[in-house]
């Protein structure tokens, strides 16, 4: 039976999976299902181009489940597993790259990102704040979305996920950044532990107009997480601006994922 994921029932089914932006408790809840087969949890979605498809998010564990499987996020080191099994693989489709980083790197930034943040920190008149009305902030995602180009499907799923957030901020103990300048919002930046050592970078939005806010508010979300190693951003989204972005800060370490459609094995 197809359940909806909900952390509040299945908390305990997630210590399985992979860290990754799209395994935060928070992201399954808005996103995931779950199914049981051959005595394991399989955690899926639902396919944006084909919604009566639920595609496994990751590779199932127990190689019983390979056979005419889709699965979204498979790295090339699975997928020759899966052959090497004997299983034959029938489709496979570039989905993206999952960007991750020391957060070190953000608490003491070298280079482009430092030269960046400070040129946004130096202009000075505007406050950090770490609380802020959920009307106002609403406001300035609308003004924010106005500045961008991005494709229909990332836009969507983006904002969708961003309201998810925003009313559940207390609940997933999300921290955040806010910053404000001549009394309105100017840019904020979320983020949420993943474990005691590992955290994922949510929404973040800055007024282009303010060059170098966005790397500043990538150092004040770090300021939160300073006793965890590293983080993810998740992919590019599709999106050129935005894998482009993520490239500039300099990932420790880049997964490129797959969406796989197996075959059953030959008796």
């Amino acid at each position: 039976m197809i359940q909806k994921f909900d952390s509040k029932k299945h908390a305990s089914l997630v210590a399985v999976l992979p860290f990754s932006y799209f395994s935060a408790v928070s992201y399954l809840d808005f996103e995931a299902y779950f199914f049981e087969r051959n005595g394991e949890t399989i955690f899926a979605w639902q396919d944006p181009d084909y919604p009566h498809d639920l595609p496994s998010i990751f590779l199932p564990r127990q190689k019983e489940n390979w056979p005419a499987l889709a699965a979204s996020l498979v790295t090339r080191e699975q997928i020759a597993e899966i052959e090497a099994a004997g299983i034959p693989v029938l489709k496979t489709l570039k989905m993206g790259t999952e960007y991750f980083y020391d957060t070190a790197a953000f608490l003491s930034p070298k280079g482009p990102i430092a030269k960046r943040a400070a040129q946004f920190a130096k202009s000075g008149g505007f406050r950090v704040l770490h609380r802020y009305p959920a009307p106002a902030v609403k406001e300035f995602y609308e003004t924010w979305k106005d500045q961008k180009d991005r494709s229909k499907h990332s836009m969507e799923e983006g904002e969708a996920h961003f309201f998810f957030c925003l009313e559940h901020l207390e609940r997933y103990s999300i921290h955040q950044t806010y910053v404000e300048k001549d009394g309105r919002l100017i840019g904020f930046a979320w983020g949420v532990a993943f474990d005691k050592n590992r955290w994922v970078g949510l929404h973040l939005k800055a007024d282009r107009a303010f060059p170098g806010l966005s790397r500043f508010l990538h150092q004040q979300r770090a300021e939160h997480f300073k006793d965890h190693a590293e983080f993810t951003l998740g992919t590019g989204c599709a999106d050129r601006g935005i894998t482009k972005f993520k490239e500039e800060l300099r990932p420790s370490r880049k997964i490129p994922f797959i969406y796989v459609l197996t075959g059953r094995r030959p008796s």
